[in-house]
C-alpha cells in the first residue's frame, strides 16, 4: 500500500534471505520512504509454503498458526500502527524535515514490545521487593520451565495463546516421561 504521494511504501514480507533452523523466516514490515529501506522484525516466524506474498498474510491451510485469522489481523495492526504514525506525522508536517533515521527511531518505539521471559523476571522482582518470596518461588519455577520450553529464548508476549500454552504443557509432559 502507498501513501502520501508515492513517499512511503509499507509492506509486510517474509524475509527469506536468512531462514531458520526450522525452515521458517521471519516476517517483517518493509518500508520504503524517499529509496530508502527499513526493516521491522514483527517477531513472528513462517513456513515459506504457508505464506501469501499477495495478500501479505499466512495462508488458512496454515499448519503452524492455529487461527491464521487472528494472527492475520494481528499482523496487519502492525502495519496500520506504521502507516497511522506517518500520517500523523505528515499531518503534523514533521515528515518533510525528518531524515530516515529519525524515522528509524520513532518506528523502533512504536514496535518495542513485551516479552515473555523479561517480564516474568520483573514481575518476581517485584515481588521479592513485596517481600513475597513464596510467590516469588513459585513464578520464578514457572519462567524457568518457559525457558527451557523455548531453549533460552524470549517471545513477545502477544505470542502467547492457548494452543502455544497446550504445546508448552505437552513438551514439558514428554520431558518428564522420557
Amino acid at each position: 500500500m502507498q501513501i502520501l504521494q508515492i513517499m512511503i511504501s509499507v509492506k509486510i514480507i517474509l524475509d527469506k534471505r536468512s531462514k531458520k533452523k526450522n525452515g521458517t523466516s521471519s516476517l517483517k514490515l518493509r518500508i520504503v520512504y524517499n529509496r530508502h529501506t527499513y526493516y521491522i522484525s514483527l517477531g513472528y516466524s513462517v513456513l515459506t509454503k504457508e505464506w501469501d506474498e499477495v495478500g501479505q498474510k499466512v495462508k488458512s491451510s496454515s499448519k503452524t498458526i492455529s487461527n491464521t485469522t487472528h494472527f492475520n489481523a494481528l499482523i496487519n495492526n502492525e502495519k496500520q500502527k506504521t502507516l497511522n504514525l506517518f500520517t500523523k506525522l505528515d499531518g503534523e508536517g514533521q515528515l518533510d524535515r525528518m531524515f530516515f533515521e529519525d524515522i528509524k527511531k520513532q518506528l523502533s518505539k512504536k514496535h518495542t514490545e513485551l516479552r515473555v521471559l523479561s517480564y516474568g523476571k520483573d514481575v518476581i522482582a517485584q515481588l521479592k521487593e513485596a517481600q513475597k518470596h513464596g510467590n516469588a518461588r513459585v513464578y520464578d519455577t514457572i519462567i524457568r520451565s518457559v525457558r527451557n520450553f523455548l531453549k533460552g529464548k524470549d517471545i513477545p508476549m502477544k505470542q502467547l495463546s492457548y494452543a502455544w500454552l497446550k504445546n508448552m504443557k505437552l513438551g514439558i509432559c514428554l520431558k518428564v516421561i522420557l
